[in-house]
């Protein structure tokens, strides 16, 4: 009975450290991106390459750690779309000191139509 009672105990200390972790994250800034997706160009028969239609898009901005220890492993998740077509940019910052703000930057994704936002508060993951 007393181990339940100690399991118990140490949950209650850890969980709403956890949470309130994930509430002192907040983005600060995010912008998309966009270069010419020129990785992709094809020679044509007259040796001149062709670059392609489409566009390499990323997110980047900064996240803010407003609480007072330091946390590590934050996923940023952000929803956006092109056209009818849902895409998910993914960020992982390996750490973010107490108070601090780190800078943060998706991986690239090529679409040949403008990526835009979805209307919808980006998710942070702590540890996973």
């Amino acid at each position: 009975m007393n181990r339940w009672l100690v399991v118990m105990v140490l949950l209650s200390a850890i969980l709403p450290s956890c949470n309130s972790a994930s509430s002192d994250l907040s983005i600060v800034s995010k912008v998309i991106r966009r270069e010419a997706n020129v990785s992709s160009a094809v020679p044509s028969e007259f040796a001149a390459a062709t670059p392609s239609t489409g566009e390499l898009f990323w997110v980047e901005g900064k996240v803010r750690n407003g609480g007072t220890t330091d946390v590590a492993n934050v996923t940023i998740t952000f929803r956006c779309t092109d056209g009818n077509t849902k895409r998910l940019f993914v960020a992982v910052v390996p750490r973010i000191p107490a108070g601090a703000t780190a800078d943060f930057r998706t991986d690239k994704y090529p679409s040949p139509l403008e990526i835009k936002f979805v209307d919808q508060e980006p998710e942070l993951t702590i540890g996973k």
